[in-house]
């Protein structure tokens, strides 16, 4: 069993951004990170998170929106 992190907060505050920021230190180190989108009322959230997790080549854990 791995490490699990939840990020929570308000919007613009740079919580995607630093998730994209831990998972790449993570997957340098040898790690597999693993996002998984929660947010089912802002669909650029689970966008934006998806765009991270196909450049640093991680799995992203996610479903349509609502």
């Amino acid at each position: 069993m791995g490490l699990k992190i939840a990020f929570g907060g308000k919007g613009g505050v740079g919580k995607t951004t630093t998730m994209a920021k831990l998972a790449s230190r993570w997957g340098q180190a040898g790690h597999s990170p693993v996002f998984a989108a929660g947010d089912t009322f802002r669909a650029a959230a689970v966008e934006q998170l998806t765009v991270h997790a196909g450049r640093l080549g991680c799995r992203i854990v996610k479903q349509g929106q609502g």
